[in-house]
């Protein structure tokens, strides 16, 4: 726990730095006498903790916070020799007060408070980031639900399934394609660019203006053989890099 302090009294502020030395967890990056180092300390260092005397040349230490950003402002306890400055600390929104001469069980307490709020804050967003991934792993869901996970077409023996996953290449012939799995091949009516759109381009890269490959069952780039550069494929097939293709390929494969 970060924490500054500013305290307009050195006896004080010496038995509140001591008290705060004593408890595990507690890092002091700083203290102040006047109200103005002590804004300026918090807009630097972003404390967690900031425990504040309300009374303090240049600026009290309620008006420091004044024009302060609200998710910049560490959690506050207020020291006071004063019981009525009490109610106006917890209105300004101090998570304690601690009146002076400073108690060392007081200062314990407000360290103990300050702990369970930060863990609190730390457990919320903890659940807010938990949500937004989840969120956005539901949306990735919703978005692949777009893209087709199998074709049906047309054999000799009748239609035959072929699921999208299993094809590890795709060859354009003219108002046709060319489904490849590794160990077979099926003709689908379509033209490559339209076929294109209905595959999960996480999944499937564009090589090449007469080829789409998986990108699971590429095994190497070769080195290119007359000015032409060849994917090695898991079945043992080359598939040809296209020039204007080339340098989106290699990234993607590459990255």
């Amino acid at each position: 726990m970060r924490i500054i302090l500013a305290e307009d009294e050195p006896l004080a502020a010496r038995r509140l730095e001591r008290e705060l030395l004593q408890i595990s967890d507690c890092d002091i990056v700083g203290t102040y006498a006047d109200g103005v180092s002590a804004r300026a300390a918090i807009l630097e260092l972003r404390p967690d903790v900031a425990f504040l005397d309300i009374e303090m040349p240049g600026c009290t230490g309620l008006e420091l916070l004044n024009g302060i950003p609200e998710q910049r402002i560490p959690l506050i306890v207020f020291t006071t020799a004063y019981h009525e400055h009490a109610l106006e600390a917890l209105k300004a929104g101090a998570i304690d007060y601690l009146l002076k001469p400073i108690d060392s069980e007081a200062v314990r307490e407000a360290v103990a408070k300050a702990a369970k709020r930060l863990k609190e804050a730390g457990d919320a967003r903890r659940s807010q980031r938990l949500s937004s991934l989840i969120g956005s792993l539901e949306a990735q869901k919703l978005d692949r639900r777009k893209y087709e996970t199998e074709f049906w077409v047309r054999g000799h023996r009748g239609t035959v399934r072929v699921a999208v996953d299993s094809i590890e290449a795709i060859e354009a012939a003219r108002d046709y394609v060319n489904l490849h799995q590794e160990s077979r091949s099926h003709l689908l009516r379509g033209k490559i660019s339209n076929i294109a759109e209905k595959l999960d381009p996480e999944c499937f890269l564009r090589v090449h203006r007469s080829f789409i490959v998986h990108t699971k069952f590429i095994q190497a780039v070769l080195k290119p053989s007359n000015g032409v550069r060849k994917i090695l494929m898991a079945s043992g097939r080359k598939i040809p890099i296209g020039r204007s293709f080339n340098s989106e390929v290699m990234e993607r494969i590459t990255s």
